[in-house]
């Protein structure tokens, strides 16, 4: 652990999900994997759905057109999907790429949270109001999450944009009545986590290379976090 900067007083907590409270790595994966299966099955679709690259290029095209749905990213697949089976001769309403879009969620959200993150949460909620601040769709009722947080702040079209923008720092804050430099922010990326806090005013843990080690290292940082972390266990030391 490295302190950058000096860190004053902390009144409340936030953590982004993906990486920094689990490997999204297997998870993400697992799940597309399991949905391509889906809509094979389901809809008689080619193989070549089951490959990234499909799907990545019908992202690409919906964010040309509708850059909006990169804050929300539950839009950008339902968007997707219509896309995607269009392209295949085939054609969806939206409240089936939106049924189909809670089914993925409900797929990617089956993960196991590693007991120690879930151990230094329960001690954490002891002493501080705790929230999440993810630009993902995981759903905390079904990962196990939702009885640690007091709230979840998820970027959505027309409202909040995700982060880095400082939008979701600056509800949290508002919310608890705090200023943004009474909260620190845990996080393994350095461009939405690290600088998205620090630009919003908050102090900022980086939790370098994620859960696992595997995310993005310091050459990726454009603003200096206040604290490097090695590992979550890390942060028992000063709070």
């Amino acid at each position: 652990m490295i302190f950058y900067k000096n860190i004053g007083s902390i009144k409340a907590l936030s953590f982004d999900l993906d990486d920094t409270l689990y490997d999204n790595v297997p998870v993400i994966n697992g799940a597309e994997e399991r949905f391509a299966k889906l809509l094979q099955e389901r809809y008689r679709l080619p193989s070549e759905i089951a490959n990234r690259a499909f799907w990545d290029e019908a992202r690409a095209f919906v964010l040309r057109k509708e850059p909006d749905c990169a804050n929300d990213m539950s839009v950008l697949r339902e968007t997707s999907l219509m896309v995607g089976f269009a392209r295949l001769g085939k054609i969806i309403s939206f409240d089936t790429a939106k049924a189909l879009t809670s089914e993925f969620v409900s797929i990617r959200s089956e993960i196991k949270v590693p007991v120690s993150t879930l151990k230094l949460l329960g001690d954490l909620k002891k002493k501080y109001t705790l929230a999440a601040i993810s630009n993902g769709n995981s759903d905390l009722k079904q990962n196990g999450l939702s009885s640690y947080f007091d709230y979840d702040f998820r970027p959505r079209i027309g409202g909040n944009r995700c982060k880095p923008y400082p939008d979701l720092f600056y509800d949290y804050a508002k919310v608890m009545a705090l200023h943004p430099g009474d909260i620190l922010h845990v996080g393994d990326d350095p461009f939405t986590d690290v600088a998205g806090s620090v630009k919003a005013g908050c102090i900022c843990a980086w939790l370098e290379g994620g859960i696992v080690g595997k995310c993005a290292g310091a050459g990726a940082l454009s603003v200096l976090p206040h604290i490097k972390l090695s590992s979550l266990e890390e942060l028992r030391i000063f709070l």
